[in-house]
């Protein structure tokens, strides 16, 4: 809900109940918000209207419209929208189908009067999406490599000392707060990983990625690709971490062999990659269903607390199926190397990662 809706409605700042969190636009614009507020709405009118309480989050902004219904809402009403008719159909309490619909003149006249508003290039710059680069922490997560370009805390931060250690907490935590989190991180210090040498991976009795190659399919050797002296060298750099890592390993008389290829990044920087299209080609897909992430954001709501925690290499934290690992083969000017950790774009590895 916009601030200007909030004032009409007759609402004031002590009918606002607390909210730990922001906004965050598609390019990155945070806006703060100010509490959100319990209201009942009714959807539709006369015999078809259907009545329930709906949260708003309100925040301190001008726009054209008065509110923003979010997913919970349109789920409650099982709302149909078709925004190229500019309807909305939704079943009734006697059965029925009722629709609204939206005068086209007016929803004109409302996107013009937010362009006068906030200006043509604030509404072009809304629909740009920034490019992410991967991250390059020694090339083995597929985050973000550009500090400016990571989520930010969406409050200040101080620096404290655990064991040694120099890590960074909220600033607007209170005393309890902080002490709780102080003493949980010092009890479990030992499960961060600090440096690649400390993921000791996942005992493989819990789980392991295994192949499943179609019976009767050969092996593929792939050509040797040629690669230029900057790509080589940058091959070679990140053989030898994954080695330390203990990630892969050499291997001899490999049946299965595949390439190693340089994807160059937004940045100018290149990534190392494998291709493993050969191998997936005679891998069956696994439809395993994944977490859906409306949901888990919903469930978020009303917690004062969101941990963004990740595991560190999590894909390399997972071992692959010991008679397997020799079929990730993949080859350098150096020597030829198999993984012995799950590689990130091996099929099916993010169905693994997630069961």
């Amino acid at each position: 809900m916009y601030g200007d809706a909030f004032e009409r409605l007759g609402l004031k700042e002590s009918d606002l109940k607390l909210y730990f969190g922001c906004l965050v636009g598609f390019t990155g614009d945070r806006v703060n918000v100010g509490g959100y507020v319990e209201i009942a709405i009714a959807f539709g009118e006369g015999e078809f209207v259907k009545k329930f309480q709906v949260k708003y989050l309100v925040i301190a902004f001008r726009a054209m419209y008065n509110v923003l219904l979010g997913r919970d809402t349109l789920n409650k009403v099982c709302a149909i929208i078709s925004t190229a008719h500019l309807t909305v159909k939704y079943p009734t309490c006697n059965g029925k189908i009722e629709v609204l619909r939206v005068d086209q003149e007016a929803a004109r006249e409302c996107y013009a009067q937010s362009l006068a508003l906030y200006g043509k290039k604030a509404a072009k710059e809304s629909h740009r999406i920034t490019e992410i680069s991967p991250h390059e922490d020694f090339n083995l997560d597929p985050c973000d490599d550009s500090e400016e370009l990571r989520p930010q805390p969406a409050e200040d931060t101080k620096s404290i000392q655990v064991a040694g250690r120099a890590l960074k907490i909220g600033s607007t935590l209170s005393i309890e707060q902080e002490d709780r989190l102080i003493e949980l991180l010092k009890n479990n210090l030992d499960l961060f990983a600090w440096t690649i040498k400390d993921v000791p991976g996942i005992d493989p009795k819990v789980i392991s990625h295994k192949l499943s190659i179609q019976p009767g399919a050969k092996p593929v050797v792939q050509a040797r690709r040629k690669m230029g002296e900057e790509k080589d060298k940058a091959v070679r750099v990140e053989t030898q971490i994954l080695l330390e890592g203990r990630f892969i390993t050499e291997v001899q008389y490999p049946t299965w062999l595949a390439n190693v290829v340089m994807v160059r990044k937004a940045n100018g920087k290149c990534r190392t990659c494998t291709d493993y299209t050969s191998l997936s080609k005679v891998c069956p897909k696994d439809s395993y269903p994944l977490p859906n992430v409306d949901k888990l954001v919903d469930g978020a709501f009303e917690n004062e607390l969101l941990s963004l925690m990740d595991a560190y290499s999590g894909y390399n934290q997972i071992m692959m199926h010991r008679p397997d690992e020799e079929k990730t083969a993949f080859m350098t000017y150096q020597a030829n190397y198999c993984y012995r950790t799950m590689s990130f774009g091996l099929k099916n590895a993010g169905a693994t990662i997630n069961v």
